[in-house]
């Protein structure tokens, strides 16, 4: 069975459009790109490995797709790239008290994911909801190349 893309932007989008707090969106949305990172790479692995049991971080998660992937993955620079920064920011929120979202870099991480990867709006962009579409964005990028074909 085939998930189109529009599903997947709708589905990440709809779970974290429905949070408040720019700090949960990013925690919620880092979970979300990790589960897909994790599908992604799960592609190249024999039947009954599990990528989970290997207990690694998002960080080396997203250097084995890119070590995994090499020629099939399209825009894989592109994607690692913003994989990488949207892990530094959620490092920096989940290990610092007096997190500054504004001075994350949140917004211009959002602003150039969604220049490279543009999504269909579902609500007018504001601060949050650009971010929230962002999200969205990469999360489509890392699904439609984890060619998943059969979700069970």
């Amino acid at each position: 069975m085939t998930i189109p893309n529009e599903i997947i932007v709708f589905s990440i989008w709809s779970n974290l459009d429905k949070q408040k707090e720019i700090d949960l969106i990013i925690l919620k949305g880092h979970l979300i790109l990790e589960i897909l990172v994790g599908v992604c790479i799960s592609k190249y692995l024999s039947e009954g490995e599990d990528i989970e049991s290997l207990n690694l971080t998002f960080y080396k998660k997203v250097n084995l797709l890119k070590l995994l992937s090499k020629n099939e993955f399209n825009d894989i620079d592109k994607a690692i790239l913003y994989l990488k920064q949207i892990n530094t920011i959620r490092n920096k929120l989940a290990h610092s008290f007096k997190f500054d979202e504004k001075k994350s870099g949140i917004d211009k991480w959002a602003s150039e994911v969604l220049k490279e990867f543009p999504v269909t709006k579902f609500s007018r962009f504001t601060y949050k909801s650009k971010i929230v579409h962002a999200f969205s964005a990469l999360g489509r990028i890392i699904f439609e190349n984890s060619l998943v074909d059969d979700l069970e």
